[in-house]
Parts: C-alpha cells; structure tokens; sequence
C-alpha cells in the first residue's frame, strides 16, 4: 500500500513539475463563481455551483431536478454538498482534496385493492440514502474560463457498511 501511494505521488509530483507549478495561476484571480454539471456517488449528480472563497477553498452544491416516470408514480431526486482544498496548483491542472455529502430520495406511489370491501387505496413509500466521501482529485484548466475534474476515494453510505470506492467527475464554466 505505502509503495502504491508513493508511487502515485511521485508521477503527480513530476505531471505538476512539467505542466509549470506557479503557486498563484490567472484562473484563481479572476474566476471565483462555476457553474457545470456533476456525476459522482459522494458529491451529487446534476448541475452545480461551485464558489472559491480563496486560492485553496471553495464549496460546490449539486442538484438534480426531480424525476417523475410516465404515470407520477416514482419520484426521485438527489442533492450533494462538496468541499475542496487545493494542495497545488499549475498553469494547466491542480491537484485537491474534496469532502462530500450526497442525499437521494425516492417516492414511490402504488395502488392496492382491498378486496372485501372493493375499495382501492393509494400507498406510498419513501427511501431516502445518504453518502459521504473523502478523496484527492485532479482539475485540468481546459481553457482559462473551463474546468475538467477527476476524483477519487472512498464513500460511505447507510445502505451498505464499510467503504467502497468513490468515482467523481465535474465539468465547470467560471463566471466573470
């Protein structure tokens, strides 16, 4: 494991030698304010906000809009808060560590007979899921204005115990 981790550290540390380490890049300067879309099972999965508060902190919110099927009989939506602290940056990547929360929900509508009196009754049942995940990530400057994220780590969630990996992606446009 010591070696693994070494061994991703050491190609980090010359990727961010080659790519031009600066410790105050243009994008940090003028971009505070992203919008964008996000996938991942920690950080939440739509479209996102995310705003730096200073060179190496920033929180991101996502939100899915609510999904209905064909007869509004299952709903469901999902919601994710993400926290990131930039351990280096380059004129053409970063590399971080994030945090995030993500919450799903689901509502589910069915009809049930009860047959002795012929009567139909409308049921519902709600689930909702939690996951929090911890991890280290990558961020590539497409152009000064647009971003391209990688991250992994690992997440926990209430449906399953212990951790599992955690894969994550975003897409952001810095605003003006």
């Amino acid at each position: 494991m010591k070696i693994r981790i070494s061994g991703i550290l050491f190609i980090l540390s010359i990727f961010f030698h080659l790519t031009g380490y600066t410790q105050s890049t243009e994008q940090e300067k003028k971009y505070k304010l992203a919008v964008g879309y996000s996938l991942g099972s920690t950080i939440g999965t739509g479209f996102s906000v995310r705003y730096n508060f200073s060179e190496k902190f920033g929180l991101q919110i996502s939100m899915k809009a609510p999904q209905t099927d064909a007869d509004d009989n299952l709903i469901k939506t999902r919601a994710g808060l993400s926290a990131y602290y930039h351990l280096i940056r380059g004129q053409s990547s970063a590399f971080f560590v994030y945090s995030g929360v993500k919450y799903l929900y689901y509502q589910h509508t069915y009809q049930e007979c009860n047959c002795e009196h012929e009567r139909l009754y409308t049921q519902m049942e709600y689930t909702s899921n939690y996951g929090i995940g911890l991890g280290i990530g990558m961020e590539l400057y497409i152009k000064p204005n647009i971003t391209f994220s990688v991250m992994g780590g690992y997440g926990f969630y209430n449906s399953s115990s212990g951790a599992s990996l955690a894969g994550e992606t975003a897409l952001l446009f810095y605003l003006k």
